[in-house]
């Protein structure tokens, strides 16, 4: 990464544990999604091109960033990108895209399920998304994956997702939905899209499955350090 492209320091550099589990749990998301936040705006043009690039493209050529960052979805991408700014550590974060186009949100699950952090199937229905949580939602190819930076109401759900589709370009922009549960299944609606969505409110589509970002914390030994 080049030396200006993110000049935020990690988000849990001066952080030290107060020794109340849930307390400092919340404390650890907070810092987190605060630091999600950080990449709103970002586009695959303009004065934050390099960026973006770098963001979710960081071991790949300057070529394929180039060819590849305007016209591809890069929610998922997104989402590995902000795991390896923690310093999240697994093999899938550190080799060129260009070698697994198209797999980026299987890539999301796998290094989730890594860490015991991922939450799929019926097992949705009971989650309930904190501040940092990656949600992947829809059927098929068409998949989105979102990170989650707040909860209001336990229902609303404030995101800043990638690969947001913008004319000549791509953009990581606010999201926010509306979570409905099932017995054994839960949906979700965006109610406030990006401001280039002509769907207001978008379509309800199904939860795939939400990642805990805590578990992804623990799993790759991110506080060991800390006391």
């Amino acid at each position: 990464m080049t030396a200006n492209a993110f000049a935020h320091p990690h988000p849990l550099a001066a952080w030290r544990p107060s020794g109340v589990h849930f307390a400092d749990r919340a404390e650890v998301r907070r810092l987190c999604a605060d630091f999600f936040k950080t990449h709103n705006g970002l586009r695959s043009s303009g004065l934050t091109e390099a960026a973006y690039e770098e963001l979710i493209l960081p071991h790949d050529t300057p070529k394929f960033r180039r060819i590849y960052a305007d016209h591809a979805w890069s929610c998922a991408l997104r989402v590995l990108a902000a795991w390896r700014l923690l310093g999240v550590g697994h093999p899938l974060l550190a080799v060129p895209y260009e070698t697994r186009i198209g797999r980026a949100m299987s890539d999301v699950e796998t290094v989730a399920r890594a860490f015991g952090a991922l939450v799929i199937g019926p097992a949705v229905a009971g989650y309930e998304p904190e501040e940092g949580d990656a949600m992947i939602s829809g059927v098929g190819d068409a998949l989105h994956a979102s990170c989650v930076v707040a909860v209001v109401d336990g229902f609303e759900l404030h995101c800043v997702d990638g690969g947001q589709g913008v004319k000549y370009a791509m953009e990581i922009a606010p999201n926010i939905y509306e979570l409905e549960r099932g017995a054994s299944s839960a949906i979700v609606r965006s109610i406030e899209p990006p401001t280039w969505s002509p769907a207001k409110p978008g379509p309800p589509k199904p939860i795939r499955s939400f990642v805990d970002l805590w578990q992804i914390i623990l799993g790759s030994g991110l506080l060991a350090d800390k006391s």
